[in-house]
């Protein structure tokens, strides 16, 4: 059955074809395969193909428009001659954040006592009244506890805590 549709089908398309090549065919009386007279013969001066196409993109019915200085042609760019701006740097960062560990204390036979903080990754031993970081500097110490204090903030670090400070970079 799809087999007799599709001759059906082909043989709509055939008859088709026919009725439009003779519609095209009817009123050439013989001139169907005639080909024109040749006319004059151009004389090329170089081996590169005729522009055709030039009069339709010729510039001269839009040169009053434009003086000479703004004109530029449309097909082309300078987008890609130039290397692209270098990326911002980011800024520099103006503090930084320390960890201070309070690592305990000793006190030594004559009394004075001596703490152990971890700036980070180094180990010292402070006694009070001695500048850790930057502005910051040590208070009290205590068994338990140290003190640290600046000129407007006072911290108070409990023995193997660890306390992050934000101190300006110099």
């Amino acid at each position: 059955m799809n087999s007799d549709r599709n001759k059906t089908y082909a043989l709509i398309t055939l008859a088709a074809a026919l009725i439009l090549l003779a519609l095209c065919t009817t009123g050439l009386e013989g001139r169907f395969l005639a080909l024109p007279p040749e006319s004059k013969t151009i004389q090329l001066t170089s081996g590169a193909a005729v522009d055709h196409f030039g009069p339709l993109f010729s510039q001269e019915p839009f040169a009053a428009l434009v003086n000479k200085g703004e004109r530029r042609d449309v097909f082309t760019t300078t987008h890609f001659n130039k290397p692209p701006p270098p990326p911002p740097e980011p800024p520099k960062p103006k503090t930084r954040s320390v960890a201070l560990t309070f690592l305990g204390t000793l006190r030594s036979s004559n009394g004075d006592v001596t703490a152990f903080l971890r700036v980070d990754e180094a180990v010292s031993e402070v006694v009070p009244g001695v500048k850790v970081i930057n502005d910051w500097g040590v208070a009290t110490i205590d068994r338990s506890s140290l003190v640290i204090t600046n000129a407007t903030q006072t911290n108070q670090i409990s023995f193997r805590q660890t306390l992050q400070l934000t101190v300006p970079l110099p």
